[in-house]
């Protein structure tokens, strides 16, 4: 892998403590990325490295020796639907590591039907050529600034919970995942409940608040982390909780995106985990936080209705969204080995390679959810409890391995 950089180059910033944007190029000819390094290597913040995307042999090899990146820059070449493709799969596993990575596409301008599978495919930005040198530079000093701004801030790595169909449990599981991040690792965590008309968080945690969601949303532009402090409930464990106060089915409308982006953005600061409960059936919230967040629980159970759901909802995730079905982690409830269908049965139907069961346990889950108490603390030895642990520690171990780009390699142009 290259690494070209001149003998002489002049800082952005030269007042600045020195830091450093690391840029992966690739694209499918050498001339391509010589191209691209002589635009970026004038810039001593920037320290680009290229990848020529030419055979799966040695794509083989140098992803494996690929470290995270802040930004990706690719040009779309002979192939560019299956470069798109690549990319949309690659960058899910890239996101796994502490922070997100930035995909900027560069292609012809008089194709709209490109640009719109770049965006689906995770790209922030399609640059269409022509363009000038500066337009690509001013985006990276946007992004160096962005890092700069909140590299001593914490921001939370986002768990969202989904039901394929009604009483499939992602409240319960998003309640004890929760729990379990905030008990056994002792991490500053955050359990936001975005049903708005039919939410149960609360009571799931037997918690009552005097302000809720709908104060938050109300006061929004003016909420820093010490004013919001004064919205949340809190469990004897630590947990911090955010819900409606009193869930309508009728009196609220939802948030748009841009509400819930800057929700999202001032819940992720200070913090190391959100996890959050999703409404069952796809609205702008559903689909918006899908796209934002770093993992995402399909909760089903076994039955011919929750697999007809959870299959449609995959599919438009990935149609509409860009999302594929790596980014899911399809979550079996009440799992009973005994049961017509089985796990393969549903990894056939799905069309994923692995699915996660939670055992059913009527007795000890009626019990946490009368008493309001989670299952690591009513039920620490049960097997349902470990294996809600265990779903947990799965999460925690993508977040904390090194980066695997190799492992999606034989996808790439197949």
């Amino acid at each position: 892998m290259k690494n070209t950089k001149p003998a002489s180059r002049a800082p952005l910033y030269p007042e600045q403590k020195q830091e450093q944007l690391e840029v992966l190029l690739t694209g499918d000819s050498e001339q391509s990325l010589d191209w691209l390094n002589a635009i970026l290597a004038p810039v001593v913040e920037i320290n680009s490295q290229r990848l020529l995307l030419k055979s799966e042999d040695t794509f083989t090899q140098q992803l494996q020796q690929q470290q995270p990146v802040d930004v990706i820059i690719h040009r779309l070449g002979q192939q560019p639907e299956q470069q798109l493709n690549a990319l949309s799969s690659l960058l899910p596993v890239i996101n796994n590591s502490a922070g997100k990575t930035t995909l900027i596409v560069i292609g012809p301008a008089d194709q709209p039907l490109l640009m719109r599978a770049a965006m689906r495919a995770g790209a922030s930005d399609y640059l269409p050529e022509p363009f000038s040198n500066q337009e690509l530079l001013s985006l990276l000093e946007t992004l160096f600034e962005h890092r700069q701004a909140n590299s001593s801030i914490r921001h939370a790595r986002v768990t969202a919970a989904i039901s394929a169909s009604g009483g499939a449990g992602a409240t319960f599981l998003a309640c004890n995942l929760a729990h379990i991040k905030a008990t056994n690792h002792q991490k500053k965590s955050l359990l936001l409940d975005l049903n708005f008309r039919m939410g149960s968080v609360l009571q799931f945690m037997d918690l009552y608040s005097d302000y809720g969601l709908e104060d938050v949303l109300a006061e929004l532009p003016s909420l820093d982390q010490t004013a919001l402090a004064g919205y949340l409930a809190r469990h004897e464990s630590g947990l911090e909780v955010l819900a409606m106060k009193q869930p309508d089915l009728m009196a609220y409308s939802d948030p748009d995106t841009d509400q819930l982006a800057r929700l999202l953005k001032l819940l992720k600061q200070g913090r190391d985990d959100v996890v959050i409960d999703l409404p069952m059936f796809p609205t702008n919230i559903s689909t918006f936080i899908q796209d934002q967040a770093d993992d995402i629980c399909l909760v089903i159970q076994q039955d011919m209705l929750s697999l007809r759901n959870a299959l449609r909802w995959l599919d438009l995730s990935e149609s509409e969204l860009g999302l594929s079905r790596d980014q899911f982690t399809i979550v079996v409830n009440r799992y009973h080995p005994r049961l017509p269908i089985r796990v393969n049965d549903i990894c056939n139907t799905l069309k994923v390679n692995e699915v996660v069961t939670i055992p059913g346990d009527y007795h000890r889950v009626s019990n946490s959810l009368n008493s309001g108490k989670p299952l690591l603390k009513q039920a620490p030895k049960a097997s349902v409890t470990k294996a809600v642990v265990a779903l947990h520690s799965r999460f925690t171990e993508q977040t904390e391995a090194p980066s695997r780009l190799s492992a999606l390699v034989k996808r790439l142009f197949v």
